[in-house]
């Protein structure tokens, strides 16, 4: 089967040096594992929503598909191309496959260029447009498709002269003038207004379907990830602990850590009855965890296997997957259905 991403048994650890006192430079190193064996698979034209509490190594993860950090080990591979040899032999074709809007749109551009410069330098740098005049047109046609009309009164403006929705469309535009295969979204629209996140999501959307590009939302917002996504991961400390279709998980999750993020999201039905579940303290240092489950501390079902070894993970169904110790303990003991239910 063709993937747009194929991600296998993919770390990233830090190396950092203790802090007791005394010993200085010859303090003993600890490891940071930021990304700790992640597998992913994603087919062309798929939204895939990344989620998990601050911390849990999704920001991580989208910079080593976009090369701004490299793996400490496994392989990836987008578009069909492993990527280490794909950045070696042509940067810039990699750069017009894979792009990433980042989190803060304020930090994005160079705040000395006009809104002209910034997408006509884009084009420039991937020989886009033969002519200044046809470089111009496709600036208007985009900021027009991105909901800034009229184009031309945006573009002799600098970037501290427009809101932070505006410069995250402008953010997202520049991005897919390239046409990219895969784009890394990254928190988009955390720092934006509430009024103009659906508007931004429902155009980022529109955008990824029209051009066929794959998207990786990373976001701590399961309504967000909720509206946009076809299939969520869901990372804790490194690693994916449940993956599977948007609906199904968010529905009917099956790690207690899922369960315990939803039972604690907002809804906008008044109405709905629904029991929150409590995960006591924060999320545990990144450093040398384990050998057990990394969620066990914290689970509000644990059990003495889980402090002891890391789960293996179990398929549901054909499109879905978790990682616990429940769910091998109960694959024998399902309903009449077939599901598979923690208690």
């Amino acid at each position: 089967m063709e993937y747009s991403i194929k991600v296998t048994r993919l770390y990233k650890h830090f190396m950092q040096r203790g802090k007791r006192s005394g010993q200085g430079l010859f303090a003993p190193k600890k490891t940071v594992k930021a990304v700790d064996g992640i597998n992913l698979f994603v087919k062309p034209g798929e939204i895939i929503g990344i989620i998990g509490e601050s911390g849990c190594g999704k920001s991580t993860f989208g910079k080593l598909l976009i090369k701004l950090e490299d793996a400490s080990k496994g392989e990836i591979w987008l578009d069909g191309r492993e990527i280490g040899e794909f950045y070696k032999n042509d940067r810039l074709l990699f750069r017009r496959t894979v792009q990433m809007v980042f989190q803060n749109p304020f930090d994005t551009f160079d705040p000395r260029f006009t809104i002209r410069k910034i997408l006509t330098e884009t084009l420039d740098i991937h020989r886009i447009g033969e002519t200044e005049q046809e470089k111009l047109e496709l600036v208007l046609k985009g900021l027009n498709e991105v909901g800034l009309c009229p184009a031309e009164e945006y573009l002799d403006r600098y970037p501290h002269e427009l809101s932070g929705g505006q410069l995250q469309r402008i953010s997202i535009l520049r991005a897919m003038l390239l046409k990219p295969k895969v784009l890394i979204s990254d928190e988009p629209v955390s720092m934006l207004d509430v009024s103009v996140r659906a508007d931004v999501l429902k155009m980022l959307k529109r955008l990824a379907r029209e051009n066929g590009t794959t998207l990786l939302f990373i976001s701590h917002d399961i309504n967000t990830v909720r509206y946009i996504s076809d299939r969520v991961a869901v990372m804790y400390l490194g690693r994916i602990v449940e993956e599977g279709i948007a609906d199904e998980v968010l529905h009917n999750p099956q790690h207690p850590y899922t369960k315990a993020l939803i039972s604690n999201c907002s809804s906008i039905d008044v109405f709905e009855k629904r029991e929150k579940i409590q995960v006591d303290g924060e999320p545990p240092s990144p450093i040398d965890n384990g050998p057990g489950c990394y969620f066990a501390p914290r689970c509000f079902c644990a059990y003495e296997l889980c402090n002891e070894t890391y789960p293996e993970t179990v398929y549901i169904n054909e499109t879905h997957c978790a990682a616990c110790h429940r769910i091998h303990r109960m694959t024998d003991e399902k309903d009449p259905q077939g599901e598979i239910h923690l208690s």
